[in-house]
C-alpha cells in the first residue's frame, strides 16, 4: 500500500512540475507574441487569391501597431492592384511572410507573388523593428546618413563579381523604398523584387552587409 501511496505522490509531484514548465513556457510565448497570422483565401472571377500575413496585435504602441498594419495592408492592396491591370486570366496571387528575430531586432519579410501559369512574380515588403523599444527602423538609422551611397557601393562592387547573374541593364538604386531587413545573425539583408536586376531564375537577390556592433 505504501508504494502504491509513493508512485502516486511521485507521479502527481512530476505532473504539477510539467505543468508548471509548460505554464511558464507558454505564458513567454504569449508574452512575445505580438502578432497573429491572417489566413487569405478568396476566389473571384479573374484569380484565386491564397497565403498568409501578419497581423500585430500585442503592441503597446496602438500608434504604432495601426502603423504596422497599415504598411501590411497597403503591400496586400498594391499587389492586389497589380494584378488586375494584366490582362492574363486565371492568374493565381500568393501571401508569404517569414519572421526574424534575435536579441534587438524583429523582421517581418513578406512576399507577394502574382502567377501567370508557370510564371510568377515576386514582389517583396519588408519592415524591421527594435524588440525593446518597438521602433521602427531605416536604412538611415542602421547604416547612417550615405546609408544610399553606402549600400549602392556595395552592391555594385558585389554586382561586378558576378555579372553574369544580373540583367545587362541592370541598375540597382537604394532608397527610402528598397527592401531590407536584419537576420538572425544581425546582418544587414538588401533585397530586391524578382525580375528587378536579375532574370526570374535568380529569385528575389540579396546583398548582405555586415552591420557596427
Amino acid at each position: 500500500m505504501k508504494s502504491i501511496i509513493t508512485v502516486l505522490t511521485a507521479i502527481a509531484i512530476s505532473a504539477i512540475i510539467f505543468s508548471a514548465a509548460y505554464a511558464s513556457e507558454h505564458r513567454g510565448t504569449v508574452k512575445e507574441r505580438l502578432y497573429t497570422v491572417k489566413e487569405i483565401n478568396k476566389q473571384d472571377k479573374e484569380h484565386k487569391i491564397s497565403g498568409k500575413l501578419p497581423c500585430f496585435t500585442g503592441v503597446n504602441d496602438k500608434v504604432l501597431e495601426e502603423k504596422l498594419n497599415k504598411t501590411i495592408n497597403e503591400f496586400y492592396d498594391k499587389i492586389i492592384l497589380s494584378a488586375g491591370k494584366e490582362d492574363y486570366k486565371n492568374k493565381r496571387i500568393d501571401f508569404s511572410y517569414s519572421i526574424l528575430s534575435n536579441e534587438k531586432y524583429l523582421s517581418v519579410v513578406m512576399h507577394g507573388s502574382v502567377f501567370r501559369g508557370n510564371t510568377g512574380s515576386d514582389d517583396v515588403e519588408t519592415i524591421v523593428l527594435d524588440r525593446n523599444i518597438y521602433k521602427i527602423y531605416t536604412l538611415k538609422d542602421l547604416l547612417g546618413s550615405k546609408a544610399y551611397e553606402k549600400a549602392q557601393e556595395h552592391i555594385r562592387l558585389k554586382m561586378s563579381e558576378n555579372p553574369e547573374l544580373y540583367l545587362e541593364d541592370a541598375n540597382p538604386v537604394v532608397d527610402g523604398k528598397t527592401s531590407f531587413y536584419v537576420d538572425n545573425d544581425s546582418r544587414l539583408v538588401i533585397i530586391f523584387n524578382k525580375y528587378q536586376i536579375t532574370p526570374g531564375v535568380q529569385g528575389c537577390p540579396k546583398f548582405v552587409m555586415e552591420l557596427k556592433k
